[in-house]
């Protein structure tokens, strides 16, 4: 029986969720530098670790080998996303070998402190498992509030303004992060979560619309900083 709407309990859980992903995704903005004296991009591979880290607790406190009913074919699809992840991997390294970024671009970039458009190593590896926690901890979210017996219109409503809030913060960063990211994430929660809810492969849908927007986000800002 589907559970009616009771605020104080989603509103609840919804906290939860936001202070759990704030306080890892914050980390590497806001603690990690500091305490490494290295700024993001110099730290890469820390923060690489650390996204893998939490993907891992996240994937094993919401149980997420447990599917919901309607995935289709699950196994199959996170042999996908891994390829999904390798792909992103190598796209973005391609594309700076072959349109390489002009000095004023990197510096302005560099300028921004967001440095994923460089599409170097040092920053589509930590990007691609930030992603990766980040689809892991939605994916968990929303099966804990079906097992919880919300019903679909809920839950979309629940990650929309959870997901939007958790990157509300990148408002006090320089103006290229609430553009680039805040304004998204608007729509982002409850694009997710319509994909895992209502398709056989939504999945699979989730995680190409996170890995295709860093792609397109990225060679706008590339596009975008080299006029």
């Amino acid at each position: 029986m589907l559970r009616h709407l009771n605020t104080s309990k989603w509103l609840f859980l919804a906290i939860l969720w936001m202070i759990y992903w704030l306080a890892v995704a914050g980390a590497t903005v806001y603690i990690l530098p500091v305490y490494l004296d290295a700024d993001q991009f110099h730290n890469s591979w820390i923060t690489t670790l650390y996204f893998a880290l939490f993907a891992t607790v996240s994937g094993l406190f919401f149980k997420i080998k447990e599917s919901l009913p309607h995935l289709h074919r699950t196994a199959w699809q996170i042999r996908m996303i891994v390829y999904l992840a390798a792909s992103f991997i190598i796209l973005t390294f391609t594309f700076d070998l072959f349109f390489t970024l002009n000095h004023k671009a990197q510096a302005a970039i560099f300028d921004s402190q967001l440095y994923y458009p460089l599409f170097s190593i040092q920053t589509t590896i930590p990007k691609t498992f930030d992603i990766i926690f980040q689809q892991i901890t939605i994916f968990g979210f929303i099966k804990y509030l079906v097992k919880e017996n919300y019903d679909k219109y809920r839950i979309r409503q629940i990650v929309w303004l959870a997901f939007a809030c958790v990157h509300l913060p990148l408002m006090i960063k320089p103006g290229i992060y609430w553009i680039t990211l805040v304004l998204p994430s608007l729509f982002a929660g409850w694009l997710f979560a319509n994909f895992i809810l209502n398709f056989r492969y939504g999945l699979i849908y989730s995680y190409a619309l996170h890995f295709f927007f860093y792609i397109g986000t990225g060679i706008f800002l590339r596009v975008y900083h080299s006029l």
